[in-house]
């Protein structure tokens, strides 16, 4: 199962930390996964490199953790359009996602 965290701060949604596998095929055939890779990097690239918006990128084994570094309306608009991705992904394909919130 993939696991996503978002990273709150109060009221703000300031980042994720995303890892695991959805486990609905085999390593390379694996639809949730690579959806879930595909709007994990939009979401990352659209905030640092089209608005150009510092954060933490720390990509570990089986984990990515992000976090933006300066607060931005920007920045929690995409990761919330990431966290909506993830619920459609996660209500499609039952059992592959779980997403829970962490306050930092």
């Amino acid at each position: 199962m993939i696991k996503a965290r978002f990273l709150t701060n109060s009221d703000k949604t300031v980042g994720f930390i995303v890892s695991g596998h959805a486990g609905y095929a085999e390593s390379g055939h694996d639809i949730v996964c690579a959806g879930v890779s595909a709007s994990l990097m939009l979401t990352v690239n659209a905030i640092t490199e089209n608005f150009g918006i510092k954060a933490e990128v720390r990509d570990l084994e089986n984990e990515i953790f992000f976090k933006v570094l300066d607060e931005s309306d920007e920045a929690e608009k995409i990761i919330e359009a990431f966290r909506t991705n993830l619920e459609i992904l996660s209500n499609e394909f039952s059992g592959t996602i779980s997403i829970e919130n962490m306050e930092v």
